[in-house]
């Protein structure tokens, strides 16, 4: 009786003692014919842990904001244009347009830049109008309108004959001023201011791309032609 005890014991102990080890080592997936691999939690987490340690944070090279360019002609105001009773014509618009309305010009003058070809252009002027339209010679489309007299223009309040005065109360200092012409460059506007202040013409071109280094003229880098 005492052995049978002593035996029965001694395989409680036993078990008692795999099943411990079974619960530390889990067993191989693979060498499980019906794959119900059990993992230690606690085994997983020191190993996250351990993991944790071992792991360097890759350093991330801190780079100083650079300062934005902000163009000139951005943002840009509504196109501008001559109003011709209930019809506006703007730069843009194609050379036939201006035909169908003034009809003949009472001169046509080529402008030749000296430095680029693809800058030439067509000036048409009719005088009882007080207009000039300048025409590129690639697509035959306004490039841009000059007005010197008594004239309507669309999203422009002022006229010619006025006091620059008036235009600097309404819309502020222009982007540039030189040389008697004060360059508007977002509104794409230009206007000629003589020695006292009156407005002698007004220019229109695409809004943003006025080029304030170029004559409305055109005369400061173009031969003129007469045709």
């Amino acid at each position: 009786m005492n052995n049978t005890m002593k035996l029965f014991t001694s395989a409680i102990i036993a078990l008692a003692f795999s099943a411990s080890v079974y619960a530390q080592v889990p067993s191989n997936p693979n060498n499980n014919p019906n794959n119900n691999f059990i993992p230690n939690l606690q085994q997983l987490k020191r190993d996250a842990k351990r993991n944790a340690k071992q792991y360097k944070q890759p350093k991330i090279q801190k780079t100083e904001p650079k300062d934005i360019e902000i163009k000139s002609e951005s943002p840009t105001a509504p196109p501008s244009g001559i109003i011709i009773g209930e019809t506006v014509i703007s730069p843009g618009d194609n050379m036939k347009f201006i035909f169908s309305i003034f009809g003949v010009p009472d001169h046509i003058t080529a402008m030749r830049d000296k430095k680029s070809k693809k800058k030439d252009y067509i000036q048409m002027r009719y005088i009882e109008e007080s207009l000039f339209f300048n025409i590129r010679n690639d697509d035959n489309t306004i490039r841009s309108i000059m007005i010197t007299g008594e004239c309507k223009i669309k999203n422009v309040p002022f006229s010619v004959g006025m006091r620059y005065d008036d235009v600097k109360a309404q819309w502020g200092e222009p982007d540039k001023k030189e040389s008697g012409y004060a360059n508007y460059i977002k509104k794409g506007i230009v206007f000629k201011v003589s020695d006292t202040g009156i407005i002698e013409l007004i220019a229109i071109f695409p809004p943003g791309n006025v080029d304030p280094n170029q004559d409305p003229h055109g005369k400061d880098n173009s031969t003129v032609s007469k045709l």
